[in-house]
């Protein structure tokens, strides 16, 4: 498959516009910024962002995963390397492969 440039960052920017953590990360500092950067209003941007928190805490392995980068990262939220791992770990719980990678690493 050959590469290409201009549909990943397309790609990258429709993640961001959802929220996912590393995706946003390359538009900005901080969730809001990254926001404005894919044309969210600040209203669709918190509530992305209060959709993703509820995901995690029902039990969605992927945005558990996607909040423990968010606090390694101080993301959208003040960095805290405890909760970072502890979302990590919930993920991991579920076998999510990245969550369990990142664990690896920060031990």
């Amino acid at each position: 498959m050959k590469r290409d440039k201009k549909q990943a960052d397309e790609l990258n920017r429709k993640a961001a516009a959802t929220d996912y953590a590393p995706s946003a990360m390359k538009y900005g500092d901080t969730w809001p910024d990254a926001a404005r950067a894919v044309g969210l209003s600040a209203a669709e941007a918190k509530e992305q962002l209060n959709r993703r928190k509820r995901a995690a805490e029902e039990g969605y392995a992927s945005e558990q995963y996607n909040m423990g980068v968010m606090y390694q990262k101080g993301f959208g939220v003040q960095q805290d390397a405890a909760k970072a791992r502890e979302w990590f770990q919930k993920a991991a719980d579920q076998d999510d492969v990245q969550a369990k990678s990142v664990l690896k690493k920060l031990k």
